[in-house]
Parts: structure tokens; sequence; C-alpha cells
């Protein structure tokens, strides 16, 4: 975000000795002076006296800060908001960072964006500025895009080359083979794995403005930049930036599938936002990885609609999930058998950009667990543990037995939060079942329009295994294959007792869906026949 400081270089020192808001860490600093809500003209702001001061880069130039949130900053007359432009960063950028010329661009432009912000600030005064050339604010207004979408890109690169183990390749030993063709991936958690960009016409379909500015702090008008298009399709990334996919396994059905892994997904990085919360960035439909098989890692339109409402839906319905941010869609035609009857059809492409704390899930265990992979199976835990479970000691010789009972509670009552808003998964495999008891991968899902305990929304699920009343059933013996991932771990006492903690499943499950029901019914208190007054008025509205 840039705003005007009325800061002269004399005092420059004495500015950078003092704690700096986090808005401060930008590419240039701006020596300048503006008339902001002067009212004894009705000609506008006068043209700023400016000019640029070189910063360097040095780590120990200024203070690590911490984000900072609302606020102002107020010098003399002039009192301008932290959060009027722009995108904040956690962390500092390198001028290595940005794509060639980029930087030269910026600082060519950067006048015409402070007098776009001098122009809002009178504006917001009541100066009147009738004289001012439509042109020069449509074009503040894409340099103002540009230049806040290039901060949040180097801020994401930043995370993903230095911010995070994970994404630097110290946590974990990536894929030596390169390329996008399918293959058996042995030893590794992720590998290498470029996006493909959509061919043809693009187009932003849709985007979230609470995960645009809520969690990527970025203001909505970025949105409308040609960057942010080509970055949420897969067509550009952050100059250095290693995309990755993901090797996992499953249980499909009920049978162990072997290797699957993200066939069409691509994560980004990790972007740490203003709140200190890590969200890890992923393209889904950008095209095929090593764990592709026999698709063409393209997602169609139907489906990533689909997905990004839905998430969207349920985390305001108040449902632990992973979160959507934009949907762009295209012309490039995909082949699609809907209902997998033979009649195939041609769809159009669309890629969506979809965020979640951690994308692991039981099946990266299990893929591990399978192949004799120990160590890296210990190392992946370690990770998680360390990253997503702050509540477990990692020095705790019991932590993997802890983890264990944490993700039994919360998958319980993940899937009592599910029930009590009628939400059917439709696939909810092993592979489909967050460690961090999140909802994710929105297929076949479906809500019941009345209560139907056999409600079964995946047309391909002739058997009914995965309908909405059966998905406690299903939670528990996703649990238990869990906990065959976990056994090689686990002490023979610790996996005893890990069997206990699943055994409190079942009764954790109806605790919170009572409390759920009741609080819908409007019940204070407990009363024995909670339970069977639910579930009559359930069958009641069948």
């Amino acid at each position: 975000m840039l705003n005007a400081l009325n800061m002269k270089s004399s005092g420059l020192q004495r500015e950078r000795e003092r704690p700096l808001p986090y808005w401060f860490d930008y590419l240039i600093v701006i020596e300048c002076s503006f008339r902001v809500g002067a009212k004894t003209s009705t000609r506008g702001p006068s043209k700023p006296d400016s000019h640029l001061v070189s910063r360097s880069f040095s780590p120990t130039l200024l203070p690590e800060v911490k984000p900072s949130t609302g606020g102002s900053l107020v010098s003399g007359k002039h009192h301008l908001s932290k959060t009027d432009e722009g995108v904040s960063l956690c962390r500092r950028p390198e001028p290595a960072d940005l794509p060639h010329g980029l930087l030269a661009v910026a600082l060519g432009q950067v006048l015409c964006l402070l007098h776009a912000i001098a122009l809002k600030q009178n504006k917001k005064m009541g100066v009147l500025c009738p004289t001012e050339d439509a042109a020069l604010a449509l074009q503040c207004h894409k340099v103002s895009n540009k230049l806040a979408f290039v901060q949040f890109a180097l801020h994401l690169l930043h995370c993903l080359n230095h911010g995070h183990a994970m994404f630097s390749g110290e946590a974990f030993p990536i894929d030596e083979v390169d390329g996008n063709f399918a293959r058996s991936v042995k030893q590794c958690i992720f590998s290498k794995s470029n996006p493909t960009p959509l061919k043809d016409t693009l187009r932003l379909a849709a985007t979230s403005k609470d995960v645009i500015e809520g969690i990527l702090d970025l203001d909505m008008a970025v949105t409308q930049s040609d960057d942010f298009l080509h970055y949420a399709s897969g067509g550009s990334l952050p100059l250095g930036s290693v995309p990755l996919a993901h090797r996992y396994g499953g249980h499909q059905f009920g049978y162990w599938a072997g290797q699957l892994g993200d066939g069409r997904a691509h994560s980004l990085g990790q972007y740490t936002n203003r709140k200190g919360e890590v969200w890890e960035l992923q393209l889904k439909g950008s095209g095929k990885t090593p764990y592709s098989r026999s698709g063409d890692g393209r997602a169609v339109i139907r489906s990533s609609v689909r997905e990004f409402l839905c998430s969207e839906a349920m985390h305001f319905l108040g449902v632990p999930t992973s979160r959507a941010a934009s949907l762009v869609v295209s012309d490039e035609p995909v082949i699609r058998d809907q209902f997998y009857s033979g009649n195939v059809k041609t769809e159009r492409g669309a890629v969506v950009l979809r965020l979640a704390k951690s994308w692991f899930r039981i099946g990266s265990l299990e893929i591990l667990a399978q192949s004799g992979e120990i160590e890296l199976l210990r190392m992946l835990l370690n990770f998680v543990i360390d990253e997503h479970f702050s509540s477990i000691n990692s020095d705790d010789p019991d932590k993997y037995l802890v983890f264990y009972s944490t993700v039994v509670n919360e998958t319980a009552r993940l899937i009592a939060q599910w029930m009590s808003v009628g939400f059917a998964h439709g696939v909810c495999n092993t592979d489909n079942f967050s460690l961090l008891s999140i909802t994710i991968d929105y297929g076949p899902f479906g809500f019941m329009e009345s209560y139907n305990p056999n409600f079964v929304p995946n047309t391909s699920d002739d058997e009914g295994r995965y309908s909405i009343g059966a998905q406690a059933d299903v939670g528990l013996f996703n649990l238990e294959k869990l906990l065959m991932a976990l056994s090689p771990v686990l002490s023979k006492k610790q996996h005893k007792e890990a069997k206990i903690c699943l055994k409190g499943y079942a009764d954790i499950y109806q605790r919170r869906i009572h409390q759920l029901f009741k609080a819908k019914l409007g019940l204070l208190g407990e009363e024995e026949d909670d339970g069977y007054l639910i579930a009559f008025l359930l069958k009641a509205s069948h």
C-alpha cells in the first residue's frame, strides 16, 4: 500500500529508529507534502513538490514489525488512513524479486498514483477538483491496481522462497523428476509441477470479497487487473516461484486406491496475512501434474462454480471449510461425460483459486505408511503438528497419540456440522478428509431439500455408501484408516489408547449433533429425551 508521508529527508533516520506501522514497508520512500483537506481553493490539490529517496534493502535498515490493524498516521495537518489503498505486507520483498523492468515502471508512475491518493483525500474533505482529467484518474486506478498486485505477488514469493519450510524444500524432499507426465512417485511429499495456462479467452467470473480483502489483504480493485486474471488462472507466476503438486493416496469407496495426488491442482505458496494467519493458495483446474493419471488436469465451469459457491456458503454457515478467492472461466473446450453414461460432451474450462490453512489429508499419511516410507511419515506428522496443532507439545512422547485424539474429536464435530445444515459431501474417501478437519474437495456434493437419510448426491454412488445418513459411520471408517497409517510410529500402548479414543467418536458426534439442533430449536439445558425429540422432528420433516 502506498501512502503519502510528510517526511523530510533530514528526519529519515529519526523515523527509522522508532517502530514503524506495517504499511511503511513498501518499495520506496516518498518525500512529499500534500495540501490534503485544504478548503482555501476549489482548484484541487497543488502539485506535490516531491522527489524519490533511495532506500537500501539491508535487513538491518528497518526493524521487523508485526502487522497492525486500523489506525492512522497523523503528521501536522496531514491525516491519511492506513487502510485506504492497496495491500499490506507482513515481510519485506527484495528488488531482485521484481520481474525485469517492473521496478522502473513503478518508480516512473508513482507520482501519478500519489496524486490520485491526494485527489481521493480531497474528495473526502469536500474539495472539488473540476479540472481533473478523467483519463488521469483511470490511469491512476490502473497503476494502483498494478502496484498493489505486485506487492501481493512479492510477498507471496517471499513466503514461498524464504518464509516457510514446506515450500523452501527445508521440510521435505521433493520429487527429483521434472515434468507433468503421469508416473509413480516415491520418497517425497511433493512434485514440482507448473500450471498449464488456459489458452482461449479468459474472464473473471466471480470473486469473494471476504477472501480478497479479509484473507489476502487486497483491495477489490486489484481483481480488475490483467495481472490478477493471469495469476488466478495459472498464466503467470511470481518470478522464481516453484508450484507444487501434492502426493497422497487414499481409500476410495472402501478400497485402497494406491497413489492418487493432486491430479489437477497446483499449490502456489503460502501467504501470511496481516492477522498472522498462514493460508496456502492453490489453483484447481490448472492442468496436468505427475498425479493426473489418465485425466486432462482440467476443471469445467459446472464443477468450478459449484466449488466456488459452496465453499463460501459453508464458511458463512459456520462450517470449517476451504475458501475460494476467484473463478476464472475460458472458452477452452474440455471433454466430459457428466453422468458417466457414455454421453460425452464438450464443456468450457475454468480455474478456481482456492485457499486453506493446509491441504494435507488422511491420504497424505496413508501413502507413506503403505509405501513403508516411515521416516518421511514421521517428518510429515511433525510438520503438521508443529504448524497446525499449537496445543500439542512437540517434545511430548505421546504427541502422535494426542494428535490422533484431536483429529477424532474434530472430525466428529465437523460431520455433525455437516448434518446440521443438511450437507452431503458425496465422496467421503480418505483422500478427501482433511487432517485439520475442514471441508475440502467439493465434488458431487448436495444439500437436502427435506430430511432424507438416504439422500445421495453422487450419481456414481450406486450403493449409497456416502449417503447423508451414512456420513458419521464413514467418518469412523476413515479414522480407523488414519490409525492404521499412524501405527508405525505408535508404541503398542499408544496404539491401544488410540483405539480407546476412537471408541469415543460416537459420543462426541451425538453430543455435538444435539447441541446444534437444540440451538436451532431454542432448547436450553439437558433433558433425557432430547435425542428422541430431535429424531422425531427430523422424521416428521421427511
